[in-house]
């Protein structure tokens, strides 16, 4: 019976177009406040490992997803923060932030430089704001049929200057059509050459929202790659609206549990 549901809903989704299906995407239920703990696992092209711990927060509602990161090691990088409030009205400019205690301010992230490494890895500043959906305002969308049970969506960016911006020229994504949530995307440079994967092995359900728990990212054109994990996740009711406050980043750490 399952199965049998699951085909019917990838029937009657195939009819959809490439915007709604993004539209799905950037709606997906986000109602919770939440926590967790987040390991990046980043190696080079010889195949050599570190690892940056963090602590989540974030905090969804039908307007904006706030999100805090914490980093708690390696000891060089304790106490960085980094803050996004990602809009759901596409007109409304998102906003980003960054706190670095070696020089104890907190810096605020232009769009232009959303194409930016976060932390050494091989996600963009753009990657981890929009938290696996699609800006509505920077592509155009396709439909590009199914595959392997999932809807295809193709993205290509509406100007240079978007491409410059994010650092991708389009994209391609498989789609899981009962959580909304891209399970592949393979992005391509602004030149259209292709420039990394993201692969999501393992979702999660945290009250409404779903969530990515393990995924990897892989940089095809330097060879580097990035594990991400998500452990301890749970709905946090009750944080302290201090915690999306900008100008208290450098006290994140004294609050986020």
């Amino acid at each position: 019976m399952l199965e049998l549901a699951a085909v019917c809903l990838l029937a009657v989704t195939q009819a959809m177009s490439g915007e709604a299906i993004a539209e799905k995407i950037a709606n997906r239920i986000a109602d919770d406040e939440r926590t967790g703990q987040i390991t990046f696992t980043l190696r080079d092209s010889k195949g050599r490992e570190r690892e940056r711990t963090a602590r989540l927060a974030v905090r969804e509602t039908d307007e904006v997803s706030r999100m805090l990161l914490l980093f708690d090691r390696p000891a060089n990088i304790r106490d960085t923060a980094f803050l996004s409030f990602d809009y759901v009205a596409p007109e409304a400019a998102d906003e980003t932030w960054l706190f670095l205690p070696s020089t104890e301010r907190v810096r605020r992230i232009p769009s232009t430089d959303r194409s930016g490494r976060f932390m050494a890895t091989e996600l963009t500043y753009g990657d981890v704001k929009d938290d696996f959906k699609f800006g509505l305002a920077d592509y155009d969308f396709e439909a590009g049929g199914e595959k392997n049970g999932r809807l295809v969506l193709i993205g290509t960016s509406k100007s240079p200057q978007v491409a410059r911006e994010t650092g991708y020229g389009g994209f391609r994504a498989e789609i899981d059509p009962e959580t909304w949530f891209p399970m592949l995307i393979d992005f391509a440079d602004p030149e259209g050459e292709p420039l990394k994967t993201i692969e999501v092995n393992e979702v999660q359900r945290v009250g409404d929202s779903w969530t990515a728990k393990s995924f990897e990212v892989v940089n095809h054109k330097t060879g580097r790659s990035t594990s991400v994990r998500v452990d301890d996740s749970r709905v946090a009711r009750g944080l302290s609206a201090t915690l999306f406050d900008a100008r208290d980043l450098d006290r994140a750490g004294s609050q986020l549990p």
